[in-house]
This record gives structure tokens, C-alpha cells and sequence, in this order.
């Protein structure tokens, strides 16, 4: 029998996204909820609207002349190289569109204008996953639901910062921001940290929501097996050319070739191309992103997500660093975070370190696989009762159960 549940919105980074990680959580989420008979929906906030293209230049020369000079002119440089890639998302944006429309509950559009019609919307807001709370080029304060009314149930589940550290300057914004959360949480170390420093209200750590689904639920929505040969699925969002090398190791090694997607950058608009691998997907599904690495022999990536889902599908897989660890930008901290957790800090590489990728070093998912459904578990359990704060919401056990 469906309970007279509140109308739950989760806020994520999830409008006009082609980001895989990114909507696939989004989706995980979405599912885990609505699964136990309740109304939620994803707020398809357009947030660039939150920012003016003067804002946006004003950001930019904050970081330096020199920066803004660079960026503009790698834009105008590569100008063909992104009409080629336009071509090429094309593609991957009806492919996103197909599988969000499918398989997620949204919201109508909103932006900064609109989004406080949300306030009166929803009854319960939650705020995760990915780098929702990144506070790098500016701070997006409606991630912070500075829209939400004080008496309105707010809930963090597992946003990341994305780095180990913010600025004093985005601390005092957002301190006032996250005490207004009646529950927080974060998904890695770092982050957890970060919250402590901004309040003394209990701060979980939390698993990102792909944990949150196992193999079977993963499968609902998995396309069929894409390649017939073994392969090792190569993905990568940064563009160091020392990519090139690893990957060619671990081919030599293993004999299998390599699928990859096209990923674009400023500095490195079409990546798949410095990759060489053997197969290119340019409009690959959310579901085919799942299918290539459930069925590949090995994962190479820099990505938290397909690292995520390498461990889901138990995978052998080597995560290249996208950073250096005292780049003032670095996000390795995501992937220090859930590898250290599970002691597996050895598949975590540097890319110009050589010869560090070993096949004959198997990665024993009994003790990993144990070590995760604590964690998860856990998680479950923080949903649950923060949900659960709310009068009318379900039952204990029953988003436990329901999944």
C-alpha cells in the first residue's frame, strides 16, 4: 500500500549533463528513494543561470592574466576541434536523453529566477552527490538550498567538495549555509573534514548512491555486451599525454585491445585522438558505459566513477592520478578517499611513474566486497534516519528493504 509520502527534490549536478558519473549517480539515487513508494523527483536546475558571461570573465581574471590569456586563446586555437567534437555530442546528448528520460524522475526546468517556486514544490530536499559543493570557480549558493526555508527537512547525502581544502573566502559563505542542514554528510575524508571545520553538528561519511545499487539492480538498465573481443576499457576526463604510455603497457601486457569514449577539454578537445586506443564510442549511453566495464578484462581510468564501478562489478583496474598531489587543483583526494577505505591505494598511479602496472597482482574482492557492504550499510542507515526524521515519511526499515 503507497504511504502518503512527502514530496522529496534532490539537488545534483544534473541539468543537460553528458557527464556519466554524474547522471548515473543522479539516477542511483533517484531509484533507491522512489523505490520505497515515494514521490521524488531530481531538480533540473539550469545553474547557468546562476553566473553572467561578466561574472564569468571576472573569475577568470581573478585566476591571472596570463590564465585568462591561455584559455582564450586554446578556445580560439581549437575552435575546429570543438566543431568536431559538437558533431560527435551531438550523438551523446540524444543518447543521454534517451536513458534520463527512461529511467529518471525530474523535475521541470528551474533557474536562479525560478527556483524558489521549489521551496513551496517539495517538502524534503536533498542535496548529493558528485562535486555539488565544488567551490572552485564560484560558489553556486542554491547547492547550499539557500532557497529552502528554515522548517523545510534538508538533507546532505554524500556531496563532495571535490578537493581536500577550501578558501577562507568560501568558508564564510557557506558556513552560515550548512548549519541550516538538519543533516550532514559527505563522501570522502577530506570532505567530512571540511564540514567539521564549519560546524558542530554530526557529520556522516557516506558512499557515493552507485554504491548504494548492487550488480542485479545495475543490470536493469545495462546494455548488452558492445564487444565481442577482450578488452580494457580506457576512460579518462583529464588530458596527460603520459595516458598514452599506460595504456600501451598494459595492452603489451595483456595482448587485449583498447575502448575509450572521446572526452573534450579546453586544453585537449577530442582526447580520444592523443589516446590511440583501438575502438572509439563517441556516443556511448549511460548504459553502455556500464556494459563496457561489467564485461572488460581491465579498467584504466582517471575517473572516481569508473573507478566506482570497477569496484561494483569487480574489476581489475589501474586509477591514474589526474593531478599532481600539490596542484592548488587537485581532485585526488576523491580517489584517495574510497581507495584507502579499502586499502587499495596501490591501484592509485602516478602517470609518469613506468612499469608500475602489475597483471599478476589480482585484486581479492572477498575481503573488498565485505569491507564495502559495511560502508554501505552504514550509508543506508544515515539515509534512513535523516529520511525518517520527517513525520511523514517511511518506515526504518523500508528503504533498506525496498532495495
Amino acid at each position: 500500500m503507497k504511504l502518503n509520502m512527502a514530496k522529496i527534490g534532490i539537488y545534483t549536478l544534473f541539468y543537460n549533463s553528458i557527464n556519466y558519473g554524474g547522471i548515473l549517480q543522479a539516477y542511483a539515487l533517484n531509484r533507491v528513494i522512489r523505490e520505497a513508494d515515494n514521490d521524488c523527483e531530481v531538480l533540473n536546475f539550469n545553474y547557468d543561470y546562476s553566473i553572467d558571461t561578466r561574472s564569468r570573465i571576472k573569475i577568470q581574471l581573478k585566476k591571472g592574466i596570463f590564465s585568462f590569456i591561455k584559455k582564450s586563446c586554446l578556445h580560439v586555437f581549437n575552435k575546429n576541434k570543438f566543431k568536431k567534437y559538437s558533431v560527435l555530442a551531438k550523438g551523446r546528448r540524444e543518447a543521454f536523453k534517451e536513458f534520463v528520460d527512461k529511467n529518471i524522475k525530474y523535475s521541470k526546468t528551474y533557474n536562479s529566477k525560478t527556483l524558489k517556486q521549489a521551496a513551496d514544490d517539495y517538502e524534503v530536499f536533498v542535496c548529493g552527490s558528485d562535486q555539488v559543493w565544488n567551490c572552485g570557480n564560484f560558489i553556486n549558493t542554491a547547492a547550499f538550498f539557500d532557497f529552502v526555508p528554515d522548517d523545510k527537512l534538508k538533507i546532505a547525502y554524500a556531496p563532495s567538495f571535490g578537493k581536500s581544502s577550501i578558501s577562507p573566502q568560501a568558508a564564510e559563505i557557506i558556513k552560515p549555509l550548512i548549519n541550516r542542514f538538519q543533516f550532514l554528510s559527505a563522501r570522502e575524508i577530506q570532505g567530512v573534514k571540511i564540514l567539521k571545520e564549519l560546524t558542530t553538528k554530526s557529520v556522516s561519511m557516506v558512499v557515493d548512491p552507485v554504491f548504494l545499487l548492487n550488480t542485479s539492480q545495475w543490470d536493469d538498465i545495462c546494455s548488452e555486451r558492445l564487444i565481442n573481443e577482450k578488452y580494457i576499457f580506457c576512460y579518462f576526463l583529464g588530458a596527460d599525454e603520459n595516458y598514452k604510455k599506460n595504456i600501451l603497457e598494459l595492452k603489451q601486457k595483456t595482448g587485449f585491445i583498447t575502448v575509450t569514449f572521446p572526452f573534450a577539454t579546453t586544453e585537449q578537445p577530442l582526447n580520444y585522438d592523443f589516446l590511440s586506443c583501438d575502438v572509439n564510442l563517441p556516443d556511448a549511453s549511460p548504459s553502455d558505459f556500464i556494459s563496457l566495464i561489467k564485461n572488460a578484462e581491465y579498467v584504466l581510468t582517471d575517473s572516481f566513477h569508473a573507478t566506482a564501478f570497477s569496484l561494483i562489478f569487480n574489476k581489475q583496474f589501474y586509477t591514474l592520478k589526474r593531478y599532481n598531489d600539490n596542484d592548488k587543483e587537485s581532485m585526488n583526494s576523491r580517489l584517495l578517499s574510497i581507495l584507502g577505505l579499502l586499502n587499495l591505494e596501490g591501484r592509485l598511479l602516478d602517470t609518469r611513474e613506468s612499469n608500475k602496472i602489475d597483471i599478476n597482482n589480482s585484486i581479492n574482492y572477498d575481503t573488498i566486497d565485505n569491507q564495502l557492504a559495511s560502508f554501505i550499510n552504514g550509508s543506508y542507515e544515515y539515509l534512513s534516519n535523516s529520511l525518517n526524521s520527517n513525520p511523514n515519511y517511511l518506515t526504518a526499515e523500508r528503504l533498506k528493504n525496498e532495495n
